[in-house]
């Protein structure tokens, strides 16, 4: 009887023990819908709707699966940011106006370069009590397109950036034939142009050279965001100053340095120079209000 006893406890206890474990395991990581990127699943988020708009009520019947499908095209957020959430058929009556809900292992799905949330059979919609924040709209990923521009830049990185077999073939008789001024030259453009961006860049007070190049045709400089107004890291300042001034430089974060650019200054001089001041202007553009009204005061005093 001891005996039984005892086997009935360790059994009691182990599966006490198992269930807690399974429990613990889990136990649902939020996610923030500022931190979403494109091609990720299996996150949980609690979110505010904000708007709910019906795009399909009832499937075309020259259609057999859509016959009985509904979706509707919701904004959705939380404190960091907005984006549209596709809720299909009975997620369309617990999406509505100003519900709160927890999305169970939602995921991203990319329509037209922006990212989209969506729960599939997979996962879950649950409403839950309101919320304590308020969804910060202005910040809409619908609106931005960055996300396959990092995606890509990535995906770049992962090929071979060696020359091709027959260019390596090529490079004996290449430096052979050509002449010694060709690489002195280079190397004083290479020069001027590193003096250039280590000097204009200290004019642009949202970027910083921590060090001189020396023997590079690039230099990472440290952004600033604090002195911006309406960007928040290095992706969005690329994007925003490639559309505004046609300036490219690399984003930090396809390098694993967030919110440090990667400028190139392997071009000619005035090319240079008209480049720096465009990130100047972009820079002036986009400062802090503050920034602004100091500067207009300086100006006026004078």
């Amino acid at each position: 009887m001891e005996t039984a006893t005892t086997g009935t406890a360790i059994t009691t206890t182990t599966t006490e023990t198992t269930k807690a474990a399974v429990t613990k395991k889990r136990k649902s990581v939020f996610t923030k819908v500022d931190q979403l990127k494109p091609g990720t699943g299996g996150h949980t988020l609690t979110v505010k709707v904000v708007s709910s708009k019906t795009v399909l009520q009832n499937g075309r019947l020259v259609l057999q699966h859509l016959r009985h499908t509904r979706i509707a095209e919701c904004l959705v957020g939380d404190e960091t940011r907005a984006i549209i959430f596709t809720a299909r058929n009975d997620q369309v009556d617990m999406i509505k106006l100003g519900a709160t809900v927890i999305l169970h292992k939602a995921k991203i799905d990319m329509f037209k370069g922006s990212m989209r949330l969506a729960v599939d059979k997979w996962g879950r919609v649950e409403v839950t009590k309101d919320a304590n924040f308020v969804v910060k709209e202005q910040n809409n990923l619908l609106l931005v397109e960055y996300e396959l521009v990092v995606e890509s830049i990535i995906n770049c990185l992962n090929i071979s950036s060696d020359p091709a077999t027959f260019i390596q073939g090529a490079f004996p008789e290449i430096l052979e034939k050509t002449k010694e001024d060709f690489f002195s030259n280079t190397i004083i453009i290479l020069r001027e142009c590193a003096d250039i961006i280590h000097e204009r860049i200290k004019d642009i007070p949202c970027i910083t050279c921590p060090q001189k190049p020396e023997g590079s045709m690039f230099v990472m400089v440290k952004l600033n965001l604090s002195l911006l107004e309406d960007i928040d890291d290095d992706v969005e300042f690329y994007m925003k100053l490639s559309k505004e001034e046609s300036v490219i430089v690399l984003t930090g974060v396809a390098v694993g340095m967030k919110n440090w650019p990667r400028v190139t200054f392997a071009i000619d001089p005035p090319s240079l120079e008209d480049g720096l001041g465009r990130i100047k202007a972009f820079y002036q553009r986009h400062m802090l209000r503050r920034n602004k009204d100091f500067i207009s005061n300086q100006f006026n005093a004078c």
